[in-house]
């Protein structure tokens, strides 16, 4: 049984992804974007939030504040839920037929099995560009900016991208792979998620010594 505070703040960032996501597709479209807004809501609402609920008691224990605290237009929600939507994002195009071509994520239909691929990665490509025009709205200026920049390295080439790529290699190249290979690219996979923490520990320390 997960314990109370992963709960409690879980369900904290599942309500302000919500409220974001009312908020952003509250205006009437055209019937098929009407229909997509089903999609964006399903790719986004079954996760473990694990990289925001890190982030999110990170910047509580460096900021002595208490979850109670924090508001929906709070740069430690955005930041949240921008980390969600990058994530999110990296999961559907990972699911696609031309990737892993997986069928199920935690129990329940990809988003490509359930919405079609086409849509699925529209969906994908609206969560990533989502992601940095959230960081965008992040009250400082300069401390917008040098979050953007942390999250663009850690989707990048040399961090989620080259994992991914040596992932479709080795699948396709099954007899190249050894132990020490897939262990590497599984902890590439980990150390993504560890420097992307310490990374924002550095930021949160930065952002409450001003």
């Amino acid at each position: 049984m997960l314990p109370t505070w992963y709960i409690t703040y879980k369900d904290l960032i599942n309500d302000n992804i919500k409220t974001f996501l009312d908020n952003y597709l509250k205006t009437d479209l055209s019937k098929p974007l009407n229909d997509f807004k089903e999609i964006i809501y399903y790719a986004t609402s079954s996760w473990k939030r694990v990289r925001a609920i890190l982030a999110l008691e990170t910047y509580l224990n460096l900021t002595w504040k208490n979850i109670d605290e924090i508001k929906q237009d709070d740069d430690i929600i955005k930041i949240c839920i921008a980390l969600e939507f990058i994530h999110a994002y990296s999961l559907i195009h990972d699911d696609l037929p031309c990737m892993d071509n997986d069928d199920f994520r935690r129990w329940q239909l990809t988003v490509w099995k359930k919405y079609w691929e086409t849509n699925a990665v529209l969906c994908g490509d609206l969560l990533n560009t989502l992601t940095f025009e959230i960081l965008s709205t992040i009250n400082d200026n300069e401390k917008s900016k040098k979050l953007t920049n942390l999250i663009s390295k850690a989707t990048s080439i040399y961090w989620m991208i080259w994992w991914q790529i040596e992932d479709i290699y080795f699948e396709n190249n099954f007899p190249e792979l050894n132990i020490d290979l897939l262990k590497d690219l599984h902890n590439k996979k980990l150390e993504n998620l560890l420097k992307l923490l310490s990374w924002l520990e550095y930021y949160f320390l930065e952002m409450i010594s001003i």
